[in-house]
């Protein structure tokens, strides 16, 4: 896809199929940037992979109010791709992270629980080199305040006639006897292919 506009606005699932003909960004803007926090993903191999967006970009901002929802793991490919870190990923989780090791698709993998406590001051050090922050204070103050109000919702005659269907949430039904006479007609049915069928 070649762009036709010197602005190009696109999903992070369209980004990989932004040409590489399209010379050099200006600026590249990767808004919710905590969406390329997997190392497996298509769209963040196109925005930091080796022939990826930023490497055809004057100056990349990433936009996050979660830049690592689950763990500080998530961060290492934003961090990698910057210079701030020089740690490879395993090394990375190793130090940073919390977790226990578990055999998945015939190897050893790591399955990440949390971020390690001990090392936050120092994970922060490393990410103020890239990151600019910005707390709710500092930049809303312009809007109005919000007020919260209590709605309460009396309870009524649900309306059975609007949703058959809906009865059997309004009235729970034992459906055992329902489920036992399926499975039996699948038994049997299977039965009956199995006498069919000779090798």
């Amino acid at each position: 896809m070649i762009p036709k506009s010197h602005s190009v606005i696109c999903s992070y699932d369209l980004a990989p199929y932004l040409t590489c003909n399209v010379g050099e960004w200006d600026v590249l803007i990767c808004d919710e940037s905590h969406f390329l926090k997997s190392l497996e993903t298509a769209r963040t191999r196109a925005v930091y992979g080796k022939e990826g967006l930023v490497r055809r970009a004057k100056r990349i901002w990433c936009l996050s109010g979660t830049p690592a929802p689950n763990h500080p793991g998530e961060l290492w490919p934003m961090l990698f791709t910057f210079g701030a870190t020089k740690l490879k990923y395993e090394q990375f989780v190793e130090r940073y992270c919390t977790f226990y090791e578990t055999w998945r698709g015939g190897k050893m993998v790591k399955s990440i629980t949390g971020g390690n406590e001990n090392l936050i001051p120092e994970l922060k050090v490393i990410i103020n080199k890239i990151m600019l922050r910005r707390k709710k204070e500092e930049v809303m103050s312009d809007l109005p305040r919000i007020y919260y109000q209590q709605i309460v919702v009396e309870p009524g005659i649900v309306d059975i006639d609007i949703e058959a269907s809906f009865v059997q949430y309004v009235f729970p039904q034992d459906r055992r006897a329902e489920l036992q006479e399926k499975l039996d007609k699948e038994r049997a049915l299977l039965s009956h292919i199995d006498s069919q069928v000779r090798f």
